[in-house]
């Protein structure tokens, strides 16, 4: 694998990271997911390029205090780095700024070196296909109130991996968190959308979610399907009687919630409306509907 490394391509058993690395240390770093799909006319398409470098791009500037990495310049090393890789088909992208060696201090991080980086790799739907088991976390979401939720920060994520070590060794596929206030967030990496009739109802920004670029798109697609797509708190009961549930992620694309703390779900499997939407966001991905060709990055 060819990895973008502070302006130049190297192979990824040549890059280092240096043991005073301040986000080592801290986990002061930003990140994005981000997949490229095989096209039916060979190339690579990256999906969304210009919503993830952009929310990078803002995600870095809260880490920074300051425009480190633009969106532009995120983008031609998303590109590059695709391009150096696309012999390997379907790739899941990470673009990475974190703060070098310099100072062990929380302080004047501008002491430390700024580096950014781009790697490719093969990543399965994150939950696979079949509906999955989900718990409900034992541990709240982290709240926006003590800290920038929703900028993609690596710090972010230890909230997720110890609630998902919970799941785990319970049983559970996958972790869901609650807000602060007891309502519904989203899981460890995932947005949550509850189906009921002809509505599709998920929480909204203000309730301590990432918002996730795959999130809008399936919103944006299930208008098209004629879904009233309505953002708004929802407490925990609600889930319980959903006709279907689901969460979306870059990582996880499009997955079906089949039992949560135990209790199913529908019928226990991906329910009829998640299905259509996973359909029609494979179709979309894989450059296969014209309508929403804007959203494909192609690469030679």
């Amino acid at each position: 694998m060819k990895v973008f490394y502070d302006g130049k391509l190297f192979d990824e058993k040549k890059v280092s990271v240096p043991i005073l690395a301040h986000s080592l240390h801290y986990g002061d770093a930003a990140f994005e997911g981000i997949r490229a799909y095989k096209l039916a006319n060979g190339k690579l398409g990256i999906f969304r390029l210009e919503e993830h470098a952009e929310r990078l791009r803002r995600s870095v500037k809260i880490l920074a205090a300051k425009e480190a990495w633009s969106k532009e310049e995120i983008k031609r090393a998303i590109v590059e780095t695709v391009r150096a890789n696309k012999e390997e088909g379907d790739l899941y992208i990470r673009p990475l700024f974190f703060v070098g060696a310099g100072t062990l201090g929380l302080a004047n991080i501008e002491k430390c070196p700024f580096h950014r980086a781009v790697m490719t790799i093969k990543f399965p739907p994150l939950l696979g296909e079949k509906a999955s088991k989900v718990m409900i976390s034992g541990w709240r979401k982290i709240s926006s109130e003590s800290y920038p939720v929703m900028a993609k920060l690596a710090s972010n994520y230890v909230n997720s991996i110890i609630a998902t070590r919970e799941a785990k060794a319970a049983g559970y596929d996958e972790a869901l968190f609650l807000n602060v206030n007891g309502r519904v967030a989203e899981g460890s990496g995932e947005n949550i959308f509850i189906v009921k009739g002809k509505q599709l109802i998920t929480p909204p920004p203000s309730e301590d979610i990432l918002e996730g670029i795959t999130r809008n798109t399936v919103m944006e697609l299930a208008k098209e399907l004629g879904l009233d797509v309505i953002e708004r708190p929802v407490g925990a009961g609600e889930l319980f009687f959903a006709d279907e549930l689901f969460f979306t992620g870059t990582a996880a694309e499009v997955v079906g919630i089949g039992e949560v703390n135990g209790i199913t779900i529908g019928n226990g499997d991906v329910g009829e409306i998640t299905a259509k939407l996973k359909e029609k966001y494979k179709a979309v991905v894989k450059g296969e509907d014209p309508k929403h060709k804007n959203w494909i990055t192609e690469v030679d």
